[in-house]
């Protein structure tokens, strides 16, 4: 068995220890993950110079490349259209962005005071998981929505977030406050997550300046 080309030996004695690159996610971090599966070897991290070093011989320096390769890897984005529509002001914006699995990703419009933040999370099944949170001035709103990459959600910022195809059968209580959303003239938004993607595949759509742009994954 030879090691990888990303596993340089730093000098003849395993004392020194053995240096493993990393490519895309924190260097501790990829550290922490490889520590919980290998808790015997020495792994230690250095995140300004992203590179993992194993104390360890050959062999089981090649098994912690082997984990390396597992968890470093890209994450995956998804596609957010999100259109708003108000009519009472006769304005309409149009925002296309990425955005990290796992990460939150926030839109703002202050002329029509109405902010947008989400989290998407992608599923086995590649359904998503979206915690989606809205502010009509002072009035905000958070839902969890379960869609798929066809699903269109329906957002009155401030009231309510639901999928399209809920709209047949909607209880009443939701009908009173879609009344009131009507009655208080609130810009109705639109949200399609159209494709998951990997970092690396190439994007036919470019953000929009007015969003946030790809968000940022949490701490």
């Amino acid at each position: 068995m030879t090691l990888s080309v990303g596993l340089v030996l730093w000098c003849a004695t395993n004392k020194q220890g053995i240096s493993i690159p990393v490519r895309f996610v924190r260097a501790s971090r990829l550290a922490q993950r490889i520590r919980q599966v290998q808790p015997d070897v020495r792994v230690e991290s250095d995140d300004a110079r992203r590179i993992l070093v194993v104390y360890a011989g050959r062999e089981v320096a090649e098994t912690i490349q082997t984990y390396a390769n597992l968890f470093d890897v890209q994450p995956r984005r998804v596609l957010v259209r999100w259109k708003l529509v108000s009519v009472a002001d006769n304005v309409a914006s149009k925002t296309v962005t990425q955005v990290l699995n796992g990460a939150k990703w926030h839109c703002e419009d202050p002329h029509l005071e109405v902010k947008l933040s989400l989290l998407p999370r992608v599923n086995d099944d590649n359904s998503i998981t979206l915690w989606v949170s809205t502010m009509y001035r002072s009035r905000r709103v958070e839902s969890v929505i379960r869609c798929g990459m066809k699903d269109r959600i329906i957002i009155r910022p401030g009231y309510l977030a639901l999928m399209e195809r809920q709209l047949a059968g909607v209880s009443q209580s939701v009908l009173n406050i879609i009344r009131q959303a009507d009655e208080r003239a609130v810009p109705t938004g639109v949200l399609e997550l159209p494709a998951i993607m990997s970092a690396e595949e190439d994007w036919s759509e470019k953000a929009d300046p007015r969003g946030s742009g790809v968000g940022t994954p949490n701490g």
